[in-house]
């Protein structure tokens, strides 16, 4: 962009922002009152950094990420940001410095540029590190060799996404265990040219106050009480951690691989690690200038403090309550990347009017800014202005007469969740009673027809069902699959398939499905053969576009082999279902489950009387919006030979056990070093195991561990065609058709459906397998032996029923059955009978089935 029209976007950006307050003052502005620098973090997950302007007086607020003191994939370093925001040369020194907590991301590059000398302070406001660690003063760390040192350190900051290269997650480990040491090392430095204030001693309060008069400096908090009960808890959680990994290094395990088993999406208990005990310490500081009041808060969890303690939840009521006293602000960063533990509805009324928010983060991060907290920016958009890091690059807001927003990309307000945001949608609903809402004009609301695909921004579009020519433009999806544009419209199929007859198994089996929804997603013709077909072959078929809705009540009571749904979720609506009985459900309040127990299931369609459990198998084949789908799936042959296959993670030996009990002859492959394409490879056996990484933005592969460049350990170039007959996985969202999980779809949300190139479940089904039998959220996984948890026995459960003789849909219901029996499978804890309910309601047997 051209300096002149960089400079008119900015004019453009200030006028935008411009208050009637601020215009009726405009005659009498005598130049800025402060400006907040929000810089850039760098191509990290999380981070914060920000730089205040307040007159004379220059604060600085934690430093990013160890490493952001060099330029890396065109970010710039942070001090040559510094200087040039201020005009000045290097070194450079600032009044005050702030260290809000002791994480790695807040601490950042600071040692370093403390101990090259590109910055001083007069003043630093820092954490405590005996609080911080959870120590004694002076007392030592504890005695542990470098590779128990790396996963402890690590455990202890916010979890990296379980895409994160080798390498990336091996610096991040080491950074993260030298962390302490370069701290302390820099509070040294610093004391030898300047006041050092360690927050939680006394010492020093006084004349950092008495010196900062004139901005109005204030610190809120935390307070003792909370700092006390924080570095408890660290201490206990540390030692938690010790205990957790010491089984895993007494083999010669990889440190990378070990953390990535005790944070993975399908293994960890969150509250076992000290990050939210550290996040408690945040120092929340408020500063006024020219009768304007600015915050700053840290990672401190306003919303959700995640520790159970009355006195700490008590430390956060008032310490919310000081800040709601000092309401509006001219500016508030939203604590902890924008989280949902740290901002929600009651936070943002608190704030009272204040307009003018920001969000540090770094440009690879996932989880945050949250998509929860985003909505609520997003619904109050009118009232609020909002500039985010990791969308917007270095930001800058100058407050005077006027208010003028600088963003080095991107544009302000962006409420687009990152590709790997995972978690809760607000509270569940609970579960409808039958039967459910057909789709239909007058239900619109409750069935969302898909028109076009989302891609990484939220796209709606509605069109006549005629020859109406439409154009979108869509931004491409997160992992550069560039077929996935084009998924939203119908495949047609140029040529009906010669001969083509459903499979004998479609006898006596009952077929759901809304004509005009099908005849939209794959045509008029192609839905004609394939209802008709199976007319003749001896299965019936209910319309539920037109059927009354005892209907298919009384169809289940007459007792047929097996319920099989015709299309996806815009033909037959699937269900949002909570899976947790309500009593657990209060008791777990917020999880760290990444559908918080909610998912999309079927059972629905095989319940005759109303509990929400199915009597007769129900099976989905969903459509894709291409009849190839269906043709494959109806005319699936059985398994002709006792063969198999699979590939598994490292990180998963059960699924070893597992692979054993599968009819016939092959071996398992594991993820490392295997991978999709090194060596190249099919799956040729007739019956397969997949128990790896999913990602519901990505359902075009499968992810393992240790491989080059984190590549995929399988994607769609994999599948045979002809394809396997059964598959069985323990991936997470492995059979979910649509873009939108069932914790994070809200009513009137496109929910995208896959398309056979963007599924791996649907290619199979294309291909000709009999059954994909797989979860519609994200699994959990048993790490220790006998493995009998969590997944584990629904796995061995379903390949023992088929193995009996049983067809693929009956063999999971009975599967089912056998682990409701078996429930809670020697969990004890909450959140461990949580994920067995999760369990049991979630898996969902897609194709024929029979």
């Amino acid at each position: 962009m051209t300096a002149p029209k960089r400079e008119r976007e900015r004019e453009r950006e200030a006028s935008a922002d411009m208050s009637l307050d601020d215009f009726l003052a405009g005659a009498a502005d005598a130049g800025p009152v402060a400006r907040v620098h929000l810089l850039d973090c760098g191509p990290e997950e999380y981070g914060d950094a920000l730089l205040i302007e307040l007159g004379d007086e220059t604060i600085l607020i934690d430093g990013a990420h160890p490493g952001n003191n060099r330029e890396k994939d065109g970010h710039p370093a942070l001090q040559d940001q510094i200087a040039s925001l201020l005009g000045r040369e290097l070194p450079i020194q600032v009044s005050l410095l702030i260290v809000s907590h002791a994480h790695e991301d807040h601490i950042g590059c600071l040692p370093a540029l403390v101990r090259d000398g590109h910055i001083t302070a007069e003043f630093a406001l820092v954490a405590d590190p005996d609080l911080a660690w959870g120590r004694e003063p002076d007392a030592p760390p504890p005695r542990l060799d470098d590779r128990a040192a790396m996963i402890v350190a690590g455990l202890r900051e916010e979890p990296r996404s379980p895409n994160t290269p080798d390498a990336e997650l091996q610096q991040f480990l080491l950074d993260a265990m030298n962390l302490e040491g370069r701290y302390r090392a820099m509070l040294d430095t610093l004391e030898q040219t300047g006041t050092v204030v360690r927050y939680g001693r006394k010492a020093g309060y006084t004349k950092l106050k008495k010196r900062f008069a004139n901005i109005g400096l204030e610190i809120l908090g935390p307070s003792e009480e909370q700092l006390l009960i924080a570095a408890d808890l660290i201490a206990t959680r540390t030692s938690d951690a010790i205990d957790a990994i010491s089984d895993q290094l007494a083999l010669d395990a990889d440190p990378v691989e070990v953390y990535r088993q005790l944070v993975s999406l399908d293994a960890a208990d969150g509250k076992s690690r000290p990050g939210e005990a550290v996040n408690l310490q945040s120092i929340v500081t408020r500063f006024t200038a020219g009768g304007k009041r600015f915050l700053f808060a840290g990672d401190m969890q306003f919303a959700a403090p995640g520790v159970s303690n009355d006195r700490v939840e008590e430390n956060i009521r008032k310490l919310r309550e000081k800040i709601a006293e000092g309401a509006p602000y001219a500016f508030a960063k939203l604590s902890h990347h924008g989280s949902d533990n740290a901002f929600d509805e009651d936070v943002l009324d608190e704030l009272g009017k204040t307009r003018y928010l920001g969000i540090c983060a770094g440009s690879g991060s996932t989880k945050h800014p949250h998509h929860d907290v985003l909505d609520l920016l997003k619904k109050h958009s009118s009232q609020l202005t909002w500039v985010r890091t990791d969308r917007n690059g270095q930001c800058t807001l100058t407050f005077g007469a006027q208010t003028r927003v600088e963003l080095t990309e991107g544009k302000k307000n962006d409420a687009r969740p990152n590709s790997e945001d995972i978690g809760r949608e607000a509270a569940p609903p609970e579960t409808p009673a039958w039967p459910i809402v057909p789709p239909g004009p007058e239900n619109e609301p409750a069935v969302v027809q898909e028109v076009a695909a989302d891609g990484s921004v939220e796209v709606f579009a509605r069109v006549p069902h005629t020859r109406t020519k439409v154009t979108l433009t869509i931004d491409v999806e997160p992992y550069g699959n560039a077929a996935r544009a084009d998924r939203g419209a119908v495949r047609r199929v140029s040529t009906l398939p010669h001969n083509w007859r459903p499979s004998a198994a479609v006898s006596k089996l009952l077929f759901v499905t809304s004509r005009p929804a099908l005849e939209r997603n794959v045509g008029a013709s192609e839905t004609e053969l394939i209802l008709s077909s199976l007319a003749r072959a001896g299965a019936e078929v209910i319309d539920f576009a037109v059927a009354p809705r005892d209907t298919l009540r009384q169809r289940i009571a007459s007792r047929p082999r097996g319920v099989v749904i015709l299309g996806g979720y815009d033909v037959v609506p699937s269900q949002r279902i909570d899976c947790l009985p309500p009593q657990l459900r209060e008791r777990l309040g917020n999880t760290e489950d990444p559908d918080d127990f909610v998912v999309w299931s079927d059972d629905v369609y095989g319940d005759e009387d109303g509990d929400g459990l199915p009597e007769v198998p129900v099976s989905r084949i969903p459509d894709g919006h291409t009849a190839a789908v269906l043709f494959g799936a109806i005319a699936a042959p059985a398994a002709a030979q006792p063969t198999r296959a699979g590939v598994r993670n490292t990180a998963r030996p059960f699924a070893k056990q597992i692979f054993a009990s599968l009819p016939g002859t092959g071996d398992i492959r594991a993820s490392q070093p295997q991978c999709f394409d090194n060596p190249a490879f099919t799956l040729d056996g007739h019956h397969v195991y997949l128990m790896l990484h999913g990602d519901y933005t990505d359902g075009s592969r499968f992810w393992g561990e240790g491989t080059l460049n984190n590549a995929e350990a399988m994607n769609v170039s994999n599948i045979p065609d002809p394809a396997p007959a059964v598959v069985f996985t323990g991936c997470c969202w492995g059979a979910l058709t649509v873009d939108k999980p069932a914790g994070r779809w809200t009513n009137g949300q496109s929910l995208g459906i896959k398309a056979p190139d963007s599924s791996i479940a649907l290619t199979f089904l294309a291909r000709g397998a009999r059954a994909y039998i797989g979860c519609t959220g994200a699994h959990y996984s048993p790490t220790t032996e006998p493995y009998d948890y969590f997944g584990g026995p629904m796995h061995a459960a379903f390949w023992r029923a088929y193995r009996s003789g049983k067809s693929p849909a009956q063999a999971l219901f009975d599967a089912k059955i056998e682990y409701l029996a078996g429930m809670p499978h020697h969990q004890r804890t909450d959140i461990g009978q949580a994920i067995e309910f999760k369990i049991l309601r979630q898996y969902t047997c897609l194709g024929l089935g029979w």
